[in-house]
């Protein structure tokens, strides 16, 4: 083998190494988001009911309203992991389908002479990008089968006819994506705009391949949005995933981090400012120095696109924008390198392939070893039990007070996870529920001491509040005779009523 790619095999291998100790190193952490404790709560429920259930039951405030769980398998196969392996088992999901998604990313490359000196800090800013949207939520399925989606696609290859494996597979995706995740919609825009370029083409070119293309996009289609008969929440979980913006209120939008615009002002912003500007510039470079028409096809320039509007505009939306965009970016970082410094890549087919495989199989290797480490971490007495990282104390002491609860929006996944129903609570974070019942718009008045709030308490016969230490509601109550204060660990504090 020649020494340059020899070398480039073994940084190859060094780099799936480090990024995959440091996606281990962050998986504890993600223990931590909001959503993640609700999410195997429902996994549970679902579980031990054997069926989904269309009604909340742990929010007291919206027993009576109709609940249409979007993500019943994802949190069902969370739970499963759960008893199997403990918390590292949701966790260890994660990271699988973290590599997962970085396989099918690559393997949309495998066409591309790659030249090393572009693969390697490439690389680097895939695992990046990834780990922004990793977790223990159901989100993590829509990131891994967008993935899978745009390798069998192919949305590169402009006048690629479809054949029955693909077409077969690509619709068995949707079936299961369909009670996986609300992200299925990225899918089906992929499907959308993957069928209006191949329409355009037919119409207007005369050409049969993308006539071909085009009514096998539409039987996918068709297979994925018919089967949502089998859902068990009906066609209703599918007009709840076209409206579900629209059913989330402005309240929970100043909560729920990931539905915010992308800062730009912190590290993370940083770093998607590089990316979106690196491929901008790219793409700016092929249309003035290169073949525009040849290296950029229609429907992936109009995926991409669309997809970095909604980076900018909503946080999770960069993961989005980065596995639609990464083939592409590969692509022209390679010309680029080749138009201005003359050098031909040192990479063919075969052995970026066989790199490939291998970061793959080392990574997973890692992985797996982090696994014993996050069991091990997890599960011993020490950890979980600091409020900083599973608020155990806070549940314990909330077991010891009778009467409805008052609860911190980021604390109602771990109440509803631990809590039994005799302890039924406020709020959790599923947003479109809660507008619903318009339990939020109670959060609020409250949280905020608007007028009013004292009714808020009256309305529900609350008499125990577990809040934020320092918010305002707490320095509040603990200045009324009537609210005594049993609990404070500097971050939550419990308050019962005399």
């Amino acid at each position: 083998m020649h020494p340059i790619k020899q070398n480039n095999k073994n940084l190859l291998i060094l780099l799936s190494f480090i990024t995959s100790i440091t996606l281990v190193g962050i998986l504890p952490f993600k223990i931590d988001e909001i959503d993640a404790f609700w999410h195997l709560w429902a996994g549970k429920l679902i579980h031990n009911l054997s069926y989904v259930p269309s009604i909340d039951l742990a929010c007291y405030t919206s027993s009576n309203t109709e609940w249409i769980n979007i993500n019943w398998l994802a949190q069902w196969i969370l739970y499963k992991c759960y008893l199997c392996l403990g918390y590292a088992g949701p966790l260890l999901l994660g990271g699988i389908l973290c590599l997962l998604s970085i396989f099918f990313i690559l393997n949309r490359t495998k066409d591309i002479n790659i030249h090393p000196y572009v693969l390697l800090p490439a690389l680097f800013l895939l695992f990046l990008g990834i780990a922004t949207g990793i977790g223990v939520r159901p989100r993590m399925w829509s990131f891994c089968l967008l993935a899978l989606v745009l390798a069998l696609l192919k949305p590169e290859k402009d006048h690629e006819t479809l054949n029955k494996y693909q077409i077969l597979s690509l619709g068995l995706i949707f079936i299961i994506w369909n009670n996986l995740h609300g992200g299925v919609i990225y899918g089906y825009f992929a499907l959308g705009v993957d069928a209006l370029v191949s329409f355009g083409y037919w119409f207007f070119n005369s050409n049969q391949n993308s006539k071909n293309r085009f009514m096998s996009i539409i039987v996918i289609a068709l297979i994925g949005i018919i089967s949502f008969g089998l859902h068990p929440h009906g066609y209703n979980a599918l007009l709840h995933i076209l409206t579900y913006k629209e059913q989330i209120s402005p309240i929970f939008y100043r909560t729920i981090d990931e539905l915010k615009p992308t800062p730009f002002n912190n590290p993370a912003g940083e770093f998607k400012i590089l990316y979106i500007t690196l491929f901008l510039g790219e793409l700016l470079f092929a249309f003035k120095k290169l073949k525009p028409q040849k290296i950029l096809p229609l429907r992936t320039v109009l995926i991409i696109f669309v997809f970095l509007i909604y980076a900018i505009f909503v946080k999770r939306g960069f993961t989005i924008f980065t596995i639609a965009s990464f083939p592409l970016m590969l692509e022209l970082a390679t010309l680029m390198l080749e138009k201005h410094i003359k050098c031909t890549p040192s990479l063919d087919y075969k052995s970026t392939a066989s790199n490939i495989q291998k970061i793959i199989f080392v990574s997973a290797i890692v992985l797996w070893g982090g696994y014993i480490i996050l069991k091990s971490t997890l599960d011993s007495p020490q950890s979980l039990k600091t409020d900083f990282v599973f608020p155990t104390n806070t549940i314990n002491a909330v077991l010891k007070t009778k009467g409805r609860i008052f609860n911190a929006y980021n604390l109602g996944g771990p109440l509803a996870w631990e809590l039994t129903q005799n302890h039924r609570i406020f709020i959790d974070g599923r947003g479109d529920l809660h507008t619903a019942s318009q339990a939020i718009i109670d959060y609020d008045i409250v949280e905020n001491l608007r007028q009013g709030w004292q009714g808020v308490f009256r309305k529900y016969n609350i008499s125990v509040v577990v809040f934020d230490s320092n918010s305002q509601l707490v320095s509040k109550l603990k200045s009324q005779k009537k609210w005594q204060e049993i609990f404070n660990n500097k971050r939550y504090s419990i308050l019962v009523k005399e």
